[in-house]
């Protein structure tokens, strides 16, 4: 895969974070949001091997960002 690739999977997953901590947006969205980090997505998994990151810690990052 191309960096190129790799940088815009990428983009996904901080903008997915960055959504997350978003106290704007509506009910749905936050649901949508929370399901896209949901373990069951394999959405999710898929996205984090396009960008060649470790999906756990990815879902970490979220956690502890959701905590707070």
């Amino acid at each position: 895969m191309i960096d190129e690739e790799r940088t815009l999977w990428r983009s996904v997953i901080v903008q997915a974070l960055k959504d997350a901590k978003n106290t704007k947006l509506s009910k749905k969205e936050r649901r949508e949001v929370l399901e896209w980090f949901s373990e069951e997505n394999v959405y999710f998994e898929y996205v984090c091997f396009l960008a060649n990151v470790d999906a756990n810690a990815v879902m970490e990052r979220f956690l502890r960002m959701v905590k707070k």
